[in-house]
């Protein structure tokens, strides 16, 4: 029977350059930081942390924050999805349709072609079912 190779992470698809970026999901209410952007955010040492504290990020509805995080002298790019206001702590529902549009906008204008996000973050969304706003892009979905 063939062995069957692990499935990476989108942090070690990030860190291997198999996806440009990540785009992961804010809220205005979640902190400390939960789901994806609270790992990643454990990863980087607290830099998106400090984003929330300087006010230059918020969570709000519609915001799309993109952030080159530094890390052992290479940089690795994120894309904030702000979600708004959650209706529970840890809880995920898929984004509306038209704050999509503004993610798509921005990784067309930042020149990025190979995107990695959690299903579970996007509330469960998956290759089948992520919107038409989203296409074009090599999506990696985990």
């Amino acid at each position: 029977m063939p062995k069957s190779r692990p499935i990476p992470t989108l942090a070690q698809m990030l860190v291997s350059g198999q996806v440009e970026a990540l785009i992961a999901r804010i809220f205005e209410n979640e902190r400390p930081l939960q789901g994806v952007v609270g790992h990643l955010d454990w990863r980087f040492r607290g830099q998106i942390t400090s984003h929330l504290r300087k006010g230059s990020i918020t969570g709000q509805e519609g915001e799309c924050i993109y952030i080159p995080m530094r890390h052992h002298e290479k940089t690795y790019r994120l894309i904030l999805l702000g979600c708004g206001r959650n209706i529970s702590p840890g809880f995920r529902q898929p984004p509306p349709a038209f704050s999509l549009g503004g993610v798509s906008k921005n990784l067309k204008g930042l020149g990025l072609r190979r995107i990695g996000l959690s299903g579970e973050d996007f509330g469960g969304m998956t290759q089948h079912t992520i919107p038409n706003q989203l296409g074009g892009f090599e999506l990696w979905i985990l």
